[in-house]
């Protein structure tokens, strides 16, 4: 990318130069998969110069690359147990990296979840739908 404001000859403000995501998936066995996420963004050249001057925020020219990783394990519990539900336990920002996408907003610190997704049959009138 070339963020760039042409007739000022400047890089537009809050606009990054590189943009990276990267997946890999890795099935461990028949109904288990561990998947991962990478994103890197690289450092913001220029801020808009009016906030800056404005004194509100401190420290408002610091600005860092973010390097985030996402991570899942996945438990397709069909294959596993015939059982149709999916588990899946999430990590994202599983490195706890701290950043700033927003200007004054710290971006979401490490966070665990877990996902539980099943679907269901209807009989109606001896035919199966989903």
């Amino acid at each position: 990318m070339n963020p760039r404001e042409y007739t000022k000859g400047l890089t537009l403000p809050f606009r990054s130069s590189i943009l990276w995501y990267n997946k890999l998936y890795i099935p461990i066995v028949s109904g288990i998969e561990l998947q991962a996420d990478y994103r890197f963004i690289s450092r913001v050249e220029r801020i808009d110069d009016r906030i800056t001057a404005l004194n509100v925020v401190e420290d408002a020219g610091a600005r860092v690359a973010i390097h985030v990783v996402d991570a899942r394990a996945v438990f397709n519990l069909q294959t596993l147990a015939g059982s149709p539900i999916t588990c899946t336990l999430n990590f994202r920002n599983a490195l706890d990296y701290y950043y700033v996408e927003i200007l004054g907003n710290l971006s979401p610190i490490r966070h665990i979840s877990l996902q539980v997704e099943t679907s269901f049959k209807r009989y109606v009138s001896g035919r199966i739908f989903n």
